[in-house]
């Protein structure tokens, strides 16, 4: 089955806990208040594959404002803290990988011939 809302928040914060650590004084993630409930609530029907996709995605947002020849010269600190607006987009690139068709002809097949 696929991550519920509980699990959805583990993994976030698991893979942002390198982010939130290694950044400056704020560390390198800016959510704010429900920003993550936003996100876990956006994100229904990803499996930990998608979430890590989506978070590497977000990751991204504030190298790509930098440009090529900015980039070059920056360091990790002086990037600004990935936001929101960054989950956002990377909620538009990043889609769920699993079909929901699929899933519940697969869990209606388990009900009928399967174990549990």
């Amino acid at each position: 089955p696929l991550p519920g809302p509980e699990a959805r928040s583990a993994v976030l914060r698991q893979l942002l806990h390198s982010q939130a650590t290694g950044g400056g004084p704020g560390g390198a993630v800016g959510l704010k208040g429900d920003d993550m409930g936003k996100i876990v609530r956006a994100t229904e029907g990803y499996s930990a594959s998608d979430l890590t996709a989506m978070c590497k995605e977000a990751a991204m947002g504030p190298l790509r404002e930098l440009g090529p020849a900015a980039l070059a010269r920056v360091s990790a600190s002086g990037l600004r803290p990935i936001n929101l607006s960054d989950f956002n987009h990377a909620l538009g690139v990043i889609k769920p990988s699993t079909d929901m068709t699929a899933l519940k002809a697969y869990d209606a097949w388990t009900a009928s011939f399967g174990s549990q």
